[in-house]
């Protein structure tokens, strides 16, 4: 206890001296420290500098007596051989008050540096840390005492704290008597009563302001705790409002589904297509109608380098909140060049060049991307994505029967793998405009990577564009727009720019055509029912679109225009000057669109309002008598033929038989589910969960025909009403 008494009692006298101003009332507080000292060495850090502890003591002895003696009224010591002014003694405390309000660190390198007078390397062993760090933090501790300072209005810049510092051993003598009264001290027990309250009080004020410490470490735990929670609920609102959180949920959960469904990583085994086998024959292209067959199923294959194959990846562009800006799913992203929901999550498609071969025929340099928005979607959990290739974009002229532009969809989301197909094959048997289908079978080559890899069964599905214009309407310069909007002929002003984002241009169109959908869309808004009805025949297509909507109503699509405003082409046939329809994306038809109401209610649903929110459009041309009836003739006429469940049974049997071999090459799962999409043994259990996913209940093809035909005859009939359907994208 003697070398610690001798190494630090000329500073702790020097402190209480710089605080009390008196030599008498100094010498008490200084014995008080090494009195209580000698108390609580053995609870005390062995390892640790005894700087701070002193320091805090010294302090709170001094303002313990000195509070003593203001309300005893001893200002005067008349013994007192040193003396201090009031506004000395005052600066001191503000300063030592100041050093409280650092950080231990900082101030515990100050007090040795300046007060205790350790510098260079011996500082930095009592502080356990380097010399450069231990400078680095005196000096940094100095800077912050100078800026407490400052904001008490004291005349004190950082050189002079340091001398003020550097003074305080200096300063207050201790008395030469004073050293032998701390040496017997030390060593007994305090005598009187007054002494041992004093000390008391000094203990507690320690263990006060030890508790001081803590709480004040757990309110900044607390506020960091509530910053960070406050900071993880605006990056939230932030991210959700951006749009930027539903790509990462959607990602994550496709991740999720991997583990979850083991045998959705299962890879798709290799399939040779027997071309002597009768239901796949052979057959020259030679013209579009042969390349277009459903019957049959082709082989095709990609080549890549691993530059390429790269370059498929999406391009990650600034999303949008879907539901951000009304009760409706928001299905154009303004900074996309493409619309639907895969714009709207900020993902773009860059084509990429690679090779292809395909009907015996191989075709270098083409330009290929993905494709698609709900099937892009639903295959983050595998490789299987949808294809689209241009043979003309970097090779002029090449060419297949005519035809350069394809699209290869992945049926990632039908596990009957003939919602599309069938649904076209519906549409063309009516009497509307529809594009026509045939299977591949599609290996992918990655140099340095795979060679033939297979990645399944795909449709090719008839691109929407100039060709199709001239197989249909015998003009490739028909205007056809892709319009995505909730609001169709909803009129937006004179100004065609208006209207060229919602009704995006495939083809092109003149100055006269554009204008005509203009005038259009101002009769549909505005026009009197009386002149509506009057002019309704020099516009629209009656007979065709009375097709298009009964074709769409038998299949309960309500993932275009009943419901949600895409998934569907808009022409204006040169030869008649009038608009029709053309379906497109027919993935979720046949009943299977899970975000729209029960099975049971989609199977159910009203042919007199089939749209399920809104719809200007589809409520004025219903309001037409005329237009009413081909629509209702439309619907009886395909329940005698096209849609009637025998008929449809047969052609879902054909068929299967010819894709069933490479769905059981692509996976045992896929397998199980097309075998039970296409049954006629009603499953048992509930018929809805999921509304998309492979966690989805299996949707039965023929169950929801035979219902759906049955319902629509009914309701034809007068015997039932139908289920009206209040549904909108995003509020369901």
């Amino acid at each position: 206890m003697e070398p610690i008494a001798r190494e630090h009692s000329g500073v702790v006298y020097g402190i209480s001296y710089q605080l009390l101003g008196s030599s008498e009332t100094t010498a008490e507080a200084t014995g008080l420290v090494f009195r209580i000292l000698q108390m609580r060495a053995r609870s005390l850090p062995k390892k640790k500098s005894l700087t701070p502890w002193l320091f805090q003591m010294t302090l709170i002895v001094s303002k313990q007596l000195k509070r003593e003696k203001s309300e005893t009224h001893s200002h005067t010591d008349s013994q007192s051989r040193l003396t201090m002014t009031e506004d000395s003694q005052r600066e001191c405390t503000d300063l030592f008050n100041a050093l409280t309000r650092i950080t231990p660190q900082q101030r515990d390198s100050i007090l040795l540096k300046f007060v205790w007078r350790i510098d260079g390397r011996d500082l930095a062993k009592t502080l356990r840390i380097s010399e450069t760090k231990a400078k680095r933090r005196a000096d940094k501790g100095l800077t912050r005492l100078a800026f407490i300072i400052r904001k008490r209005k004291l005349n004190l810049d950082p050189d002079a704290i340091v001398r003020r510092l550097s003074r305080i051993a200096d300063d207050g003598q201790m008395p030469d008597d004073l050293w032998e009264v701390i040496k017997s001290n030390s060593t007994e027990i305090p005598d009187n009563r007054r002494e041992s309250k004093n000390i008391r009080a000094a203990l507690r004020s320690l263990c006060w302001i030890g508790w001081k410490c803590r709480l004040k470490i757990l309110g900044n735990l607390f506020k960091a705790g509530v910053a960070l929670l406050l900071t993880i609920i605006a990056l939230t609102i932030w991210f959700w409002q951006s749009g930027s959180m539903i790509p990462w949920m959607l990602e994550s959960s496709s991740r999720k589904l991997v583990e979850e469904i083991p045998e959705l990583a299962e890879s798709p085994k290799p399939w040779e297509i027997q071309e002597t086998a009768q239901d796949l024959p052979h057959k020259a292209i030679i013209s579009s109608n042969d390349l277009y067959q459903t019957d049959l199923i082709r082989r095709a294959h990609f080549e890549f380098t691993k530059d390429q194959w790269a370059g498929l990846e999406p391009r990650h562009i600034q999303p949008i909140n879907p539901f951000r800006l009304s009760d409706q799913m928001v299905l154009r992203n303004p900074n996309s060049t493409r619309g639907g929901l895969a714009g709207v999550l900020g993902l773009e498609f860059d084509w990429v060049h690679g090779n292809f071969e395909w009907l015996g025929r191989r075709f270098e340099n083409i330009a290929v991307r993905y494709r698609g928005n709900g099937t892009y979607i639903g295959s983050l959990y595998r490789l299987k994505r949808s294809f689209k290739l241009d043979l003309n974009k970097y090779v002029s002229g090449q060419k297949l029967v005519g035809l350069d532009t394809f699209k290869l969809n992945n049926l990632i989301e039908d596990s009957s793998y003939m919602h599309d197909s069938l649904g076209y094959e519906l549409f063309r048997e009516m009497g509307v405009p529809a594009p026509r289908t045939s299977y591949v079978w599609l290996t992918i080559g990655v140099e340095g990577k795979w060679e033939r890899r297979p990645f399944g069964l795909y449709l090719l599905i008839e691109n929407i564009d100039s060709d199709f214009a001239e197989h249909q309407f015998g003009h490739k310069s028909t205007p056809i727009f892709k319009p995505i909007t909730y609001d169709l002929f909803g009129y937006l002003g004179r100004n065609w720019e208006d209207y060229r984002i919602v009704y995006d241009l495939k083809t092109e169109a003149t100055e006269s055509q554009k204008e005509r959908l203009i005038e259009f869309a101002r009769i549909v808004s505005f026009a009197s029912d009386k002149e509506f009805s009057r002019r309704i025949d020099d516009y629209l297509d009656l007979d065709k679109c009375a097709g298009f909507l009964a074709g769409t109503v038998l299949q309960s699509n309500f993932d275009g225009i009943l419901s949600t405003g895409q998934n569907f082409y808009l022409y204006l046939d040169p030869r008649t000057n009038k608009f029709g329809l053309i379906p497109w994306d027919l993935d979720h038809s046949w009943g299977e669109f899970g975000l729209a109401g029960t099975a049971e209610i989609r199977e159910q649903a009203s042919i007199r309002r089939p749209w399920t929110q809104k719809n200007r459009f589809l409520e004025r041309i219903m309001g037409v008598e005329r237009f009413r009836k081909l629509y209702q003739d439309k619907l009886r006429s395909a329940l005698d033929t096209h849609f009637h469940p025998h008929r449809l049974y047969s052609r879902i049997d054909e068929l299967a038989k010819i894709i069933r071999n490479p769905i059981a090459a692509e996976s045992s799962f896929r397998l199980r589910r097309f075998e039970q999409a296409i049954s006629d043994v009603w499953l048992k259990g509930p018929r809805d969960g999921e509304p998309i996913g492979p966690k989805r209940p299996v949707h039965q093809l023929k169950r929801f025909i035979s219902n759906r035909a049955d319902s629509v005859r009914k309701q034809l009939d007068g015997k039932t009403e139908g289920i009206i359907l209040n549904f909108k994208l995003g509020q369901n």
